[in-house]
C-alpha cells in the first residue's frame, strides 16, 4: 500500500510541476539549444513594442534577399534553423531599425545570420579561416590577459560565468569584483565595413568568445557605424565581473578600430545578466 503525501509536501510537488512548464529553460536538453533559445525568446519578449513587431515579423517570415548566393546543402541549412527558431536562435536585435537575427546549428563551428533579410552561412575552419556563403576568408586573432585566475576555484568561477544560461537584466547594485580582463584582437581579411552587422557579431563570437553573448550584436553595430570601417582590425576590451550574489554576472566591452597605427575609441557595451531559475 502506497502511502499518501503530506498535504505540505503534495504542494510543494505541484508548485514545481507548474514551474517547470511555465519555465521552458527547466527541461533544457543536454546540448543547451533549447535553453539557448529560450534566452533569445525571453530577451525578444522584453523589447519595446516596435522593436518586438520587427523581430517578431523578420522571424515569422524569413524572406531572402540573397537566396542565389546559397549553395543547396546552405539553402537545406538556412531553412532547418529558420524554420525552427525555437530550437536554433540564439540572438536577436534592432539595428537602425533592421533586424538582426543569429541563429546556432547542430554544428558549433556553423551559425547562420539573417541582417535584414540578408542571409549568410558563416563556417569557422580553424583559428585562422572561414566562409561567409561559401566564399574563403581569412583571420588572425590575438589576445592579451591582463588578469587571469588560476586557483582552480577561481577558474571554476570563469567558467561558470561563460556558460549560456543567463538572461540580460538590469543593475542589481551591490559589489562587484574583476575576475577577468584583456584584449581581443580581429584582424580581417576584409575591411570591417564590408561585413554585415549579423556577420561581424557571428564571427566575434565564432573567434574570440566561447557563447554568444547579448554584446556581440551590439559590439558589430558600434564598429559598423562608426567612421573607421575602411580598417581591418577591430579591437575589444573586456572585463568580466562577478557579484557577491553568484546569481548575477557583469561584462563590460570597449570596441577600438585600429586607425594609422593608433587605438581609435568607438563606443561601449555594459550588460548586466542573472541566472535563469533552476540553472
Amino acid at each position: 500500500m502506497k502511502k499518501l503525501l503530506k498535504p505540505g509536501f503534495s504542494i510543494f510537488l505541484a508548485s514545481l510541476l507548474v514551474l517547470s512548464l511555465a519555465l521552458p529553460g527547466y527541461a533544457a536538453g543536454k546540448d543547451g539549444k533549447s535553453k539557448t533559445s529560450n534566452l533569445a525568446f525571453e530577451k525578444i519578449s522584453e523589447m519595446p513594442k516596435e522593436k518586438k513587431q520587427i523581430v517578431e515579423e523578420a522571424l515569422d517570415n524569413p524572406g531572402f534577399k540573397n537566396r542565389s548566393e546559397l549553395s543547396k546543402s546552405e539553402t537545406g541549412l538556412v531553412n532547418k534553423v529558420t524554420k525552427a527558431p525555437s530550437t536554433y536562435l540564439q540572438d536577436a536585435d534592432i539595428v537602425k531599425d533592421e533586424s538582426v537575427l543569429i541563429y546556432g546549428t547542430d554544428d558549433p563551428n556553423i551559425m547562420v545570420s539573417n541582417t535584414d533579410g540578408y542571409v549568410e552561412v558563416i563556417e569557422k575552419l580553424n583559428e585562422s579561416s572561414f566562409t561567409i556563403n561559401g566564399e574563403l576568408h581569412k583571420i588572425h586573432v590575438t589576445s592579451e590577459e591582463e588578469q587571469v585566475k588560476k586557483t582552480a576555484e577561481e577558474q571554476n568561477t570563469i567558467e561558470a560565468y561563460s556558460s549560456s544560461s543567463w538572461v540580460k537584466g538590469g543593475n542589481p547594485g551591490g559589489t562587484w569584483t574583476v575576475i577577468w580582463s584583456g584584449w581581443r584582437n580581429l584582424h580581417l581579411e576584409n575591411t570591417i565595413g564590408t561585413y554585415t552587422v549579423g556577420a561581424l557579431a557571428t564571427l566575434i563570437s565564432l573567434f574570440t568568445f566561447p557563447v554568444l553573448t547579448s554584446g556581440m550584436i551590439g559590439l558589430a553595430s558600434i564598429f559598423l557605424g562608426s567612421i573607421y570601417t575602411n580598417t581591418s582590425v577591430a579591437k575589444i576590451y573586456q572585463i568580466n565581473y562577478k557579484h557577491q550574489y553568484p546569481i548575477y554576472k557583469r561584462e563590460y566591452y570597449q570596441a577600438y578600430a585600429v586607425w594609422q597605427g593608433e587605438n581609435k575609441y568607438l563606443g561601449y557595451e555594459n550588460i548586466y545578466y542573472h541566472r535563469t531559475p533552476g540553472v
